[in-house]
């Protein structure tokens, strides 16, 4: 017998049967990393998150860096409200309430229950 994280017992094949899973989606994951591109650079088995992290981070920090060099070459592509709110990082809310009280540019209708704005003026 062996002692289960909530105290129960479990038998050895209950073990066993963890065990198998756990392997399984080991292998899955790495046939999807596989498939998209990644490459490993620890022994198959082991992941080192510090890389993941710093390599997801770097991956953030590009798309924000691209977004704010698109942002200032003078695009006139027009933005939907939630993508207004990712650019500059507020809620809905928030971007209402500057349009009307904090003089944030106004935006334009685009169709008949849609709106955008100039991604020159945001």
């Amino acid at each position: 017998m062996v002692a289960g994280r909530d105290g129960m017992k479990r038998t050895e094949d209950d073990a066993r049967a963890v065990l198998t899973r756990s392997q399984a989606t080991r292998e899955k994951t790495a046939r999807l990393l596989k498939k998209a591109g990644a490459r490993s650079q620890a022994p198959e088995g082991s992941v080192d998150l510090a890389a993941v992290r710093a390599s997801v981070r770097r991956a953030v920090v590009e798309d924000e860096v691209e977004k704010r060099v698109a942002a200032r070459a003078g695009s006139d592509r027009p933005l939907s409200e939630k993508k207004v709110c990712e650019f500059v990082g507020r809620s809905r809310a928030t971007l209402r309430r500057w349009v009307q009280h904090e003089g944030f540019p106004k935006s334009r209708p685009i169709g008949p229950n849609s709106v955008a704005w100039s991604q020159r003026e945001v």
